[in-house]
């Protein structure tokens, strides 16, 4: 059996592939990571019969979860590298929206823009760029994630309540600027807190409405939640220009999404900076994210990087995050305000900060930077 994600005016399907024909699966949008074994084996078809001709052709898993490649160099590349023609297959990796459909045109990426030594950063010139910055805010993950508990208030949170208040004013201290990537229902629990953030000269980016795992989204799910969220912060004087993925990935319609919203960049886990159709793309790396080395969820990715699953010490983030500001190009630093307590880890994060102060770098939000990129 060949099973196919079709798309037919607004209304996206999977379907059964039967020669010219195409058969729906019932209540199916699309294939994907969660589709059961058991649907494919008996896949519940409707009475539809549809000419392949007449719909528009999805990959046949539009959102996969990772793209995993299999294959030899050909011996031309092989030799265009100096290597001999490999006997055994390589697996290496691909980002989602690499993924067409049959039929769709194949467009080369821009070239990244450059950032490495001999490179200058910002106006002054300095020999790289860095952001601070902080996601999330308040209750909101706890919410999506079913968390929180049912009869406690809302609007209360420690990490604006307690931690937050700390951070700007270290923040004021050092006379350094950050980007603040927040929620939008936050515009509802916490309005105020937005706009204090901003007038203290603090970019207010956005994070998803209530922390949706991104790369899960179907493309009308995503249009709405960016929708919701720029005209939500635009009420408060806070249109964002800038858009980071909860959970770091973007679905293969994000970028169109967010340049038909008019955000000028966003911020997925990733190496590279880079303009691609007008937004510039500034990556963070999950390594200079201090819940990576503090949160148990993490695990799987320190096991993978460090050989063990266990929670890394404070000063582990500190020696990492000072090396990054070493560093040419641009680095993200990613903190969270709610994992500032206890006092050892504000503490590192103070000497990190101070860290940047110190450093011949430019230390700028990622708006300003991606200007600077997209000026280039």
């Amino acid at each position: 059996m060949r099973f196919g994600s079709f798309l037919q005016g607004g209304r996206r399907f999977a379907g059964l592939v039967e020669g010219d024909e195409v058969r729906p699966l019932r209540d199916a949008a699309e294939l994907g990571r969660d589709t059961p074994s058991e649907l494919l084996a008996d896949p519940p078809l409707t009475d539809e019969r549809l000419p392949v001709a007449d719909l528009k052709l999805l990959p046949v898993i539009p959102h996969p979860g990772k793209i995993i490649c299999v294959g030899l160099n050909y011996e031309a590349h092989a030799k265009e590298g100096g290597h001999d023609r490999p006997d055994y297959p390589a697996l290496f990796t691909k980002f989602q929206e690499t993924l067409i459909a049959d039929g769709d045109p194949i467009t080369g990426r821009p070239a990244r823009e450059p950032c490495g030594r001999g490179v200058s950063w910002g106006p002054e010139g300095r020999r790289g760029a860095v952001t601070v910055s902080f996601d999330n805010l308040g209750e909101v993950t706890d919410i999506q994630r079913g968390n929180w508990p049912e009869r406690q208030p809302l609007g209360r949170h420690f990490s604006v309540t307690r931690a937050l208040p700390r951070i700007l004013e270290l923040l004021e201290e050092l006379d350094l600027r950050a980007t603040f990537f927040v929620e939008g229902l936050n515009t509802e629990l916490y309005p105020d807190t937005l706009r204090e953030i901003a007038a203290a000269g603090h970019e207010v980016a956005y994070h998803g409405w209530c922390h949706e795992p991104w790369s899960e989204l179907d493309p009308a799910q995503e249009l709405e939640l960016l929708r919701r969220g720029v005209e939500a912060m635009g009420e408060l004087d806070l249109r964002p220009h800038g858009f980071r993925p909860p959970g770091g990935e973007l679905a293969s319609t994000s970028l169109g999404a967010v340049r038909e919203l008019g955000f000028s960049y966003c911020s997925p886990a990733g190496d590279g900076v880079e303009v691609r159709d007008g937004i510039a793309i500034l990556p963070f790396d999950w390594q200079l994210l201090d819940a990576y080395h503090y949160l148990p969820r993490f695990g799987p990715m320190r096991e993978r990087d460090h050989g063990s699953p266990d929670e890394l010490p404070p000063s582990r983030l500190a020696e990492t995050l000072r090396a990054a500001i070493g560093r040419d190009g641009h680095q993200s630093l990613v903190f969270h305000p709610f994992l500032t307590e206890p006092e050892a880890r504000f503490e590192i994060m103070q000497g990190v900060l101070e860290a940047v102060k110190r450093a011949d770098v430019w230390c700028a939000p990622y708006r300003e930077v991606s200007e600077w990129v997209r000026s280039r």
